[in-house]
């Protein structure tokens, strides 16, 4: 942000703020003073969010739910200077570079009705591509997906049905995206834990 010695307290946006980190940080900066809005794509979300709060912080907090687009509006627009937005962009850029699939792991998608974990799935694979050198992410994908932690869960048990892409916030093309992902990361899976079990 700008240089904040003209403000004694901000207005705060906390975008898809209604989780448990969302919630915690608003909690914490409204108890300081500062006045929140909560932000989700759904706004009576947001607002039950922020009635939760505003019930157990003490009297004179300011806590309000609004959609995403709006809280942000609200809460000091256009306040980065030039240089802020470019470093931004920049970290944008190479997220967006490193991560092969953008789901966001909201579970709109869920329950696949073929048993396929899509959020896991698709979070292994990015694990696996934004760690090259490091082959936690393989390890991890295997282990939640291949039976050996729960349910058996791989990309390889989608059926193309399409359910999940009717549905997904991000329209990414999911059952494309998982014969993707059951092409590089099933074969992890399949010769070498399968056979285990």
């Amino acid at each position: 942000m700008t240089d904040s010695s003209n403000f004694s307290k901000f207005t705060i946006a906390i975008i898809g703020g209604t989780g448990k980190e969302g919630k915690g940080l608003a909690y914490r900066w409204a108890k300081a003073g500062h006045k929140i809005i909560i932000g989700s794509r759904a706004e009576e979300k947001a607002t039950l969010a922020a009635a939760e709060l505003v019930a157990i912080l003490p009297g004179g907090c300011k806590v309000s739910g609004m959609e995403n687009l709006k809280a942000a509006e609200a809460a000091l627009p256009r306040s980065l200077s030039s240089g802020e937005r470019a470093v931004i962009e920049q970290a944008r850029d190479e997220f967006k570079r490193l991560m092969k699939i953008g789901c966001t792991g909201c579970g709109y998608c869920m329950p696949c009705p073929f048993g396929v974990d899509i959020p896991g799935c698709f979070a292994g694979y990015n694990a696996h591509y934004l760690f090259p050198h490091d082959r936690t992410g393989s390890f991890q994908y295997i282990g939640r997906h291949s039976g050996l932690m729960g349910q058996v869960s791989h990309a390889g048990l989608c059926r193309q049905c399409g359910k999940c892409a009717k549905v997904c916030p991000q329209h990414l093309p999911i059952p494309a995206l998982m014969k993707q992902v059951s092409a590089e990361m099933d074969g992890l899976v399949i010769p070498v834990v399968v056979p285990l079990l």
